[in-house]
Protein backbone atom coordinates (compact mmCIF):
# COMPACT_ATOMS: atom_id res chain seq x y z
CA UNK A 1 0.00 0.00 0.00
CA UNK A 2 1.35 3.52 -0.89
CA UNK A 3 -0.11 6.44 0.61
CA UNK A 4 0.07 10.35 -0.03
CA UNK A 5 -0.56 13.78 2.23
CA UNK A 6 -2.63 15.76 0.09
CA UNK A 7 -2.76 19.58 0.08
CA UNK A 8 -4.91 19.74 2.56
CA UNK A 9 -3.48 17.51 4.90
CA UNK A 10 -5.51 14.24 4.32
CA UNK A 11 -3.80 11.33 3.85
CA UNK A 12 -4.92 9.21 0.81
CA UNK A 13 -4.56 5.88 -0.30
CA UNK A 14 -2.95 5.87 -3.95
CA UNK A 15 -1.98 2.55 -5.18
CA UNK A 16 -3.08 -0.68 -3.28
CA UNK A 17 -1.79 -4.21 -5.10
CA UNK A 18 -3.27 -7.70 -4.65
CA UNK A 19 -0.72 -10.47 -2.72
CA UNK A 20 -0.39 -12.59 -6.04
CA UNK A 21 1.38 -8.57 -8.01
CA UNK A 22 3.42 -6.94 -5.38
CA UNK A 23 7.10 -6.04 -5.56
CA UNK A 24 9.54 -8.10 -3.40
CA UNK A 25 11.69 -4.93 -2.27
CA UNK A 26 14.50 -4.72 0.39
CA UNK A 27 14.05 -6.67 3.30
CA UNK A 28 11.38 -9.33 2.95
CA UNK A 29 12.78 -12.31 2.17
CA UNK A 30 12.17 -14.87 -0.41
CA UNK A 31 10.42 -17.03 2.01
CA UNK A 32 7.97 -14.74 3.06
CA UNK A 33 7.56 -12.86 -0.40
CA UNK A 34 6.76 -17.04 -1.74
CA UNK A 35 4.60 -17.64 0.80
CA UNK A 36 2.23 -14.37 0.24
CA UNK A 37 2.15 -15.14 -3.20
CA UNK A 38 1.49 -19.13 -2.96
CA UNK A 39 -1.17 -18.61 -0.63
CA UNK A 40 -2.77 -15.78 -3.10
CA UNK A 41 -2.59 -17.72 -5.93
CA UNK A 42 -4.04 -20.26 -3.48
CA UNK A 43 -7.35 -18.16 -3.05
CA UNK A 44 -7.56 -17.40 -6.85
CA UNK A 45 -7.23 -21.17 -8.42
CA UNK A 46 -7.80 -23.45 -5.90
CA UNK A 47 -7.52 -26.47 -7.59
CA UNK A 48 -3.50 -25.48 -8.35
CA UNK A 49 -1.22 -27.57 -6.21
CA UNK A 50 2.28 -27.08 -6.22
CA UNK A 51 4.73 -30.62 -6.11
Amino acid sequence: MDFGVTAQGYTALIEMNDGFSFGAYDGLSAKIYWDITWARWQDIFPFVTCK
